[in-house]
């Protein structure tokens, strides 16, 4: 019965824990904002994770819903801050050698296609990859990581990309490097930081991602 309970009520701690986490950042954040936000006792926290750290790695790997958390496991144990940056970079490094694949010299994938499939990755790992972004400053090792393998990788990625494909665009003589951050930082913002917008507005979801793309793809030389 009480693992029962515990699977149930795991989602919820993992949603607060991510919005605090993602509030406050690393540091400031404490166990008792997070019970506040559930509006249950600081010591029932203890039940699912033996410490803040414990708390912070297990929303990381769990929050996004990719694959669930053995109630068996809780508490959850309080792991190190390497096999917590191991984990960010396998899963960061996963994803860049999908994109690469995607986009190998020898494939023919356009401009557009290649805008959508990262919109799609940034956004279905958008709570991780926000926590993370949020976090790096106080967690160093991670943060080497994340400004490495994972935000700067990525523009790295669309900078060669563009490169390779610059006698196709209608305007060769622009920057790369400038219009692959203007790239990552508008779908950045359009998948995953408007989500934690303190204003949001109503957006239509289902035209969202198609019309980003198209103005951000350039148009081709015919």
């Amino acid at each position: 019965m009480v693992r029962t309970i515990k699977s149930q009520h795991i989602s919820a701690l993992l949603n607060a824990a991510l919005h605090v986490f993602i509030q406050f950042g690393y540091n400031r954040c404490k166990i008792s904002d997070v019970s506040d936000f559930l509006k249950s006792s600081k010591g029932s926290i203890y039940t699912y994770v033996v410490s803040k750290y414990a708390l912070f790695d297990a929303t990381l790997r769990f929050a996004d819903g990719q694959m669930p958390i053995d109630a068996k496991r809780l508490p959850y144990a309080e792991p190190s801050i390497s096999e917590t940056a191991s984990y960010v970079k396998e899963r960061l490094t996963a994803e860049m050698n999908q994109l690469a694949q995607l986009a190998s010299p020898e494939s023919e994938l356009d401009l557009s296609s290649l805008l959508d499939g990262l919109y799609q990755r940034l956004h279905a790992n958008r709570s991780v990859l926000k926590l993370i972004d949020r976090c790096a400053a106080d967690l160093p090792e991670i943060g080497a990581i994340w400004f490495g393998t994972g935000r700067w990788g990525y523009h790295t990625f669309l900078c060669d990309f563009l490169q390779r494909r610059r006698h196709e665009l209608q305007h060769p003589e622009h920057d790369t490097a400038i219009t692959a951050r203007f790239m990552i930082e508008t779908l950045s913002f359009w998948a995953m930081h408007r989500h934690w917008d303190p204003s949001p507005q109503g957006i239509d979801e289902s035209r969202l991602p198609k019309q980003i793309i198209e103005l951000l793809a350039p148009r081709m030389r015919s």
